[in-house]
């Protein structure tokens, strides 16, 4: 889900490749999606949404619960969350 983000967001020229930070349990595939686009892949959360000004939690229904526990407390007052 959060890949298709990426790419859309990436070949619409909106950021560049260096602006994005990407966290996911499944490291594999992450590893793979920085290598092809260029992003940044962060080994956990708080790294993800270090200096962020935006942040996207591209998560299935099912898996938001647990994604708040892994990034809530790195949140900041001034992050806009989508």
């Amino acid at each position: 889900m959060g890949s298709v983000l990426v790419r859309g967001l990436l070949r619409a020229a909106i950021f560049e490749p260096s602006q994005i930070r990407a966290f996911s349990r499944g490291r594999e595939r992450l590893e793979v999606l920085a290598r092809e686009t260029g992003i940044v892949a962060c080994s956990h959360a708080g790294a993800a949404l270090e200096n962020a000004q935006t942040v996207v939690l591209a998560v299935k229904p099912a898996q938001l619960a647990s994604a708040v526990q892994d990034f809530g407390s790195h949140f900041q007052p001034h992050q806009t969350l989508i």
